[in-house]
């Protein structure tokens, strides 16, 4: 049984139980830096490889987004709440990417978490880029997916975005002009092509301040990713977003049909591009 403790201990945490994660630290006296390498039970159905990589406690009670759960570990001294380990296997590449508590919480849409451990932490960690690194499970050759990406970027990519995470990051110094490697896309084209919540993308569309005629390596502007990727929301909360801002004097119509022509001119070159090849 004592053998199962840790394992026990990793559950209450991935559910948020904190009044049981309490009684196996002080009752049961379970070691917090014991982290299980792998669960018995943790199997993808479709091929059998383990979905759980090891990590430390407070970053999986992050990942769980209980605020009781997380002060049960950070408030011993054998564990540091600036710690960091893995929080996800990235989407394409299923690489092993670690980030510290405020970017475990961002990817995973835990706002409220997020809101309260942001005041007990440095305003360094606000801005403190992800790491990857390939899976022992990996069939691939190692290519980098989310290296770099700060808890702003990672909370706009995730699969449940939320508006309070990208609020409270903002509120705190979170650097909005920020890149991603390779591509250039700021943070307006990271959310025209991978967030998944439209309240998100329109509260960035609406508080950001990024010039929309931007572009990234590939030419492209949001709007044009949302044209190309048909994303027909997106495209109209831009639209919607764009009529009741004016910067330049113009009628704020006429902007949009400008960046539409825009988009529409750069589409056909493009066209014209692959068929002369």
């Amino acid at each position: 049984m004592e053998r199962e403790r840790p394992e026990l201990l990793q559950y209450a945490v991935a559910v948020g139980k904190s009044d049981m994660v309490n009684f196996m630290l002080d009752d049961l006296g379970v070691d917090p830096t014991d982290v299980p390498s792998k669960l018995e039970c943790d199997m993808n159905a479709n091929d059998n490889t383990q979905l759980y990589r090891k990590s430390p406690y407070i970053i999986q009670a992050a990942c769980s987004g209980n605020f009781e759960t997380l002060k049960a570990f950070s408030n011993r001294d054998s564990c540091d709440i600036e710690s960091r380990g893995h929080f996800i296997l990235s989407k394409v590449r299923m690489n092993s990417v670690s980030s510290n508590v405020l970017g475990a919480a961002a990817y995973h849409g835990k706002g409220k978490l997020l809101s309260k451990v942001i005041q007990i932490l440095d305003e360094k960690f606000v801005n403190e880029p992800a790491t990857e690194e390939s899976d022992f499970e990996s069939k691939v050759q190692y290519k980098a997916e989310y290296a770099g990406y700060t808890p702003l970027q990672l909370a706009i990519i995730g699969p449940d975005p939320d508006v309070l995470a990208v609020q409270t990051l903002l509120a705190h110094k979170a650097n909005c002009l920020v890149k991603e490697k390779g591509t250039d896309n700021n943070l307006l084209h990271l959310a025209a092509e991978k967030c998944k919540n439209p309240a998100v993308f329109k509260y960035l569309l609406e508080n950001l301040h990024i010039d929309m005629s931007l572009t990234n390596k590939e030419g492209q502007t949001p709007l044009s990713i949302c044209i190309q990727n048909k994303l027909t929301k997106k495209v109209n909360l831009i639209e919607e977003v764009m009529r009741g801002v004016d910067k330049s004097g113009q009628k704020t119509d006429e902007l949009l049909d400008d960046l539409l022509a825009e988009e529409n001119k750069e589409e056909k070159a493009k066209q014209k591009r692959k068929e002369k090849k």
